[in-house]
């Protein structure tokens, strides 16, 4: 109506976001990096809570989701309301299944403790 703006969103933007991505990118790789070989190196310790394999699995998972939510992320950017949309979503699916994953093993090792231990490291 009358010609005037109704909706309006800001971005920030910089000259250098190749540099901070790039940074970004290489710190998280690193840390994958190192949580893989910390992974391998904690494959044969005998531990009733022993979690390389749900480390495995979250790394697994963070990973698949960013093979598919990057490409998707770039098509919908366009729009602000679906880029933030799939944005915190993927934020939202990244930390929960890590946290589930992780806690959720040593939840159930610990309800299912018989009673016989009254003191758990």
């Amino acid at each position: 109506p009358f010609l005037r703006n109704l909706e309006t969103y800001g971005v920030c933007t910089s000259d250098h976001a190749i540099i901070f991505v790039t940074v970004l990118s290489i710190i998280n790789l690193g840390s994958l990096l190192l949580a893989v070989f910390q992974a391998y190196h904690a494959r044969n310790i005998s531990s009733d809570l022993q979690e390389s394999n749900y480390v495995f699995l979250v790394m697994a998972l963070v990973s698949l989701l960013f093979i598919i939510g990057i490409p998707v992320i770039v098509i919908a950017n366009d729009n602000p309301d679906s880029s933030y949309f799939l944005k915190a979503g993927i934020i939202f699916a990244v930390c929960t299944s890590t946290l589930l994953l992780m806690f959720i093993p040593k939840i159930k090792a610990v309800s299912s403790n018989d009673g016989s231990n009254s003191r758990l490291a």
